[in-house]
């Protein structure tokens, strides 16, 4: 049997991203978003980071909407250029109300997906 200690299903995205290491400076990094689910995103950047490091993310959705969220960094690993890191990061407050629009597009997208992969039935 599979041990997946995951909670939440994560969905690929693609989605461009500023984000700053909330440690009073304020550097802005570019980042792009490869995939997320209701409870954190994963993030390719140039930049490093380290577990637990604070972030604030402005995540650009459909129609140029901005969302912010606070999150932590769970995880940073090496990846290939052109981002040569990847964080993993959990979601800790959605700061403005458009994380909800940024929740609803994950959920119809999800639940498209689980639908597409239920078998036919005949009546």
């Amino acid at each position: 049997m599979e041990n997946n200690k995951r909670k939440h299903q994560r969905k690929s995205v693609e989605f461009n991203a500023l984000y700053s290491i909330d440690d009073g400076k304020d550097d802005l990094y570019d980042a792009s978003i490869a995939n997320m689910s209701e409870a954190g995103l994963c993030l390719r950047t140039g930049k490093i980071a380290k577990r637990d490091d604070p972030l604030i993310i402005i995540i650009t959705i459909e129609n140029h909407q901005r969302v912010k969220v606070h999150a932590k960094v769970a995880w940073c690993q090496r990846a290939d250029p052109p981002h040569p890191h990847t964080l993993g990061v959990e979601i800790v407050d959605p700061v403005d109300n458009n994380f909800d629009l940024l929740l609803d597009m994950y959920i119809r997208e999800t639940r498209v997906e689980q639908s597409e992969e239920l078998p036919e039935t005949v009546a």
